[in-house]
């Protein structure tokens, strides 16, 4: 755990920003201390808080949300196909570093993988791959019922999608992103972040009280971050512990 402390909550932040070199929208953000000014100098404190790169918490993330396919599977009585062990490569070179797959290297494989773990599930995909660059593949999957894929709030095609991210990083294309969607779910699930972020500043601002939303993936708290960040009324960060970290919006 990274501890930084300010005299508010928000130059702890920005303390924690500066030394780990990275952007809010890169961050997740605990507060640990909230400051507190005391009275005639006595019992006062700074605001504490733990900043940490998004990057690191990735891989927990994926791995907890891995287990609500595994749910998904004992419900529907289904097995699961199993990431691949990747190969042991030996080199005579101790110090020569394996280079990183790209997303055109992994793509064939990763889509056989998704497609054998949807069948699995009991439907009957078609999926369109488009890599985007060398680092990010987006799957456009149809499906018969795409609600049931989808899941509430989009908590199955996230645990698929988290996943896929497993499945490439174990094959060793850690820099690829991979994202995965269904009926445009993406775009109108962001639709609906941007407005529920814009309405819940609205309310902090005009109550002056912290907001806290429901727990939600990184990579949505990451939205909700970059939508609010040219608002000076408001600061934005995220508490809890995965699965159930959310995120607030507290007035400065």
């Amino acid at each position: 755990m990274a501890k930084y402390s300010g005299t508010t909550v928000e130059t702890a932040i920005e303390a924690g920003l500066s030394a780990l070199n990275i952007t809010r929208e890169q961050a997740d953000v605990t507060i640990i201390q909230v400051a507190r000014k005391g009275f005639l100098g006595l019992g006062r404190r700074e605001a504490v808080v733990d900043v940490v790169s998004v990057d690191q918490k990735e891989l927990d993330l994926a791995s907890q949300s891995s287990d609500q396919v595994s749910e998904f599977e004992l419900k529907s009585n289904v097995q699961m196909p199993q990431p691949a062990e990747p190969q042991t490569v030996i080199e005579n070179n101790d110090d020569k570093e394996e280079p990183r797959l790209t997303a055109t290297e992994v793509e064939a494989e990763l889509t056989q993988y998704l497609t054998d773990v949807i069948e699995a599930m009991g439907f009957a995909p078609k999926i369109k791959v488009e890599v985007k660059n060398r680092h990010r593949l987006y799957y456009d999957i149809a499906v018969q019922d795409e609600s049931r894929l989808i899941g509430h709030h989009g908590r199955t095609l996230n645990a698929l999608q988290n996943l896929g991210q497993i499945y490439i990083n174990r094959s060793g294309a850690n820099s690829v992103e991979v994202v995965l969607d269904v009926a445009n779910y993406r775009a109108k699930r962001r639709e609906v972040l941007r407005k529920l972020a814009q309405r819940t500043a609205r309310n902090v601002i005009a109550s002056g009280k912290p907001v806290y939303l429901n727990p939600m993936p990184a990579f949505e708290r990451k939205q909700i971050h970059a939508s609010l960040e040219d608002n000076d009324h408001i600061l934005t960060y995220s508490t809890g512990k995965e699965p159930h970290r959310s995120l607030v919006i507290a007035p400065r």
